[in-house]
């Protein structure tokens, strides 16, 4: 017997997390209404593309490139395990197909650790020092450079102490001192899953074609959405009462969207 055209869809999503600004806990009706509001937008106008703040840019290489494009960012986590990831951006969840990403020249990041002896970073550094030295005028190389820096982001290794000396003191010595981090580096790391911590996330990113034209919004069709993720119970039952929701996302002839809830995902 054969498996109908859409079960398998699930397995194929990349999630984007989204809610209003500043993400705060549900406390209200009026709370959950923002995130419907917030939904019937993206239907309507599609994901907006948010520009990193210059203060919290991500440096790959201090002074000398910068991940500052225009991005969408999605996550291969699983929805039961993005508890605390979700909480970071907001607790919707809009499921994608792979396929939709990757037609819209979305593709997973590279890691890189934010030390100085790693050798993919020693070869970015030297190769944008070639760049910067060079005498004809290179800007088409450090706009290439800078979008590569986009796709790029840095981590670090969580260290731990060493024992106490025996006498029961501590010394500068037998402590081993915190890796050296970017100004605001805490606001771009993730603080769970352990030491790698930041390479469970498997974060896919989507660039604009063209940067110079800022486009504010990218448009997506019923059967790219395969799943929305609320909050709760209750802003999944208002999104169900909500004939605008509705009507957007359940069309004849397309794939039906999943409705779920964080609460019942992660009470399986």
């Amino acid at each position: 017997m054969s498996l109908p055209k859409y079960s398998q869809l699930h397995r194929k999503l990349l999630f984007h997390w989204t809610g209003p600004r500043p993400v705060r806990a549900l406390k209200s009706r009026d709370d959950r209404m923002k995130y419907l509001e917030l939904l019937v937008s993206i239907l309507d106008k599609g994901l907006r593309y948010s520009l990193p703040d210059i203060k919290h840019t991500e440096w790959i290489v201090k002074n000398e490139i910068r991940a500052t494009h225009p991005m969408l960012c999605f996550s291969e986590w699983g929805i039961s395990e993005s508890n605390a990831h979700s909480g970071r951006y907001g607790y919707m969840g809009l499921g994608f197909t792979r396929k939709f990403v990757m037609n819209k020249r979305g593709r997973p990041i590279v890691y890189i650790p934010n030390n100085k002896s790693d050798p993919f970073r020693q070869a970015l550094v030297e190769m944008i020092q070639a760049v910067r030295g060079g005498q004809k005028d290179n800007s088409k190389l450090h706009r290439h450079a800078d979008l590569l820096a986009s796709y790029l982001k840095s981590y670090n290794f969580k260290r731990t102490t060493e024992k106490k000396p025996s006498n029961g003191k501590s010394s500068a010595k037998s402590v081993r001192k915190k890796a050296a981090s970017y100004q605001d580096d805490h606001l771009l790391r993730l603080d769970f899953g352990g030491l790698f911590a930041n390479l469970e996330d498997r974060e896919w990113r989507i660039i604009p074609k063209r940067i110079e034209d800022e486009p504010q919004h990218l448009k997506f069709k019923s059967g790219d959405l395969a799943m929305v993720v609320f909050p709760d119970h209750q802003t999944l039952s208002l999104a169900m009462q909500c004939d605008a929701i509705m009507k957007r996302i359940i069309l004849p002839g397309r794939p039906s969207v999943c409705m779920v809830s964080r609460e019942v995902i992660q009470s399986v």
